[in-house]
């Protein structure tokens, strides 16, 4: 009898242990951004001087249980986001009253592609999927094109992807969905220009809630 009873608490352990719910990543990923054009068109160039002015050189992401906050330097740029909101909020310099409200409900492309594909990268020494993703922006009588792909890996930097179910601006939510993690890169091919994001250094740590405290806005 002794040994049934054994037998079944293991199988039940096993089971719940096989079952247990993977943890959501919290703490800050680092990244550094390049720019490279591959156009002399005047879009390209008025599009690398933004990259380049606008988006910073260096990043830091804070995520904790959907909310998150990216900062990027020298320039000082940030965006806020938090899963209950239905805004991004933005601001491109040190003026803390400069946030712009941006609402994340609504859609601004329409996704032509979508798949993990056969490559891999090895980042930080973590082995990484890679998922590809092909849009065309609004409005589409423009026609215009962005490719992107997103290196991820979703044991170690794992997210529940249901936070994010109203963002759906820049397809987030169906991005996150797929790869259900955090990237440690993002390719961007937009407007004969690549954004390319890699993550240079990865804190696994806990975060004061106050990182993601709703700021003034001027819209």
């Amino acid at each position: 009898m002794k040994i049934i009873i054994t037998t079944v608490v293991l199988l039940l352990s096993l089971t719940s242990f096989s079952k247990k719910e993977k943890v959501d990543f919290e703490g800050i990923i680092s990244y550094k951004k390049t720019v490279t054009r591959l156009s002399n068109n005047k879009k390209a160039i008025s599009y690398e001087d933004y990259a380049n002015e606008e988006l910073g050189s260096n990043s830091d992401f804070y995520y904790k249980s959907g909310n998150h906050l990216w900062e990027k330097f020298p320039g000082e740029g940030k965006e806020l986001f938090k899963y209950k909101s239905k805004y991004l909020y933005v601001k491109k310099s040190k003026d803390f009253v400069n946030w712009r409200k941006n609402n994340v409900r609504k859609t601004n492309e329409e996704i032509t592609g979508i798949k993990i594909i056969s490559e891999t990268d090895t980042i930080l020494g973590y082995e990484c999927q890679v998922l590809e993703v092909k849009s065309r922006l609004f409005p589409l009588s423009n026609g215009t094109k962005m490719y992107r792909k997103f290196y991820f890996n979703k044991d170690k930097f794992h997210i529940n992807y249901e936070y994010l179910k109203n963002y759906k601006i820049n397809s987030q939510y169906i991005i996150f969905k797929m790869i259900q993690s955090l990237p440690l890169r993002i390719y961007i091919e937009l407007q004969g220009v690549v954004v390319d994001y890699e993550a240079i250094d990865v804190q696994f740590k806990k975060l004061d809630d106050i990182l993601f405290k709703t700021p003034p806005s001027n819209n």
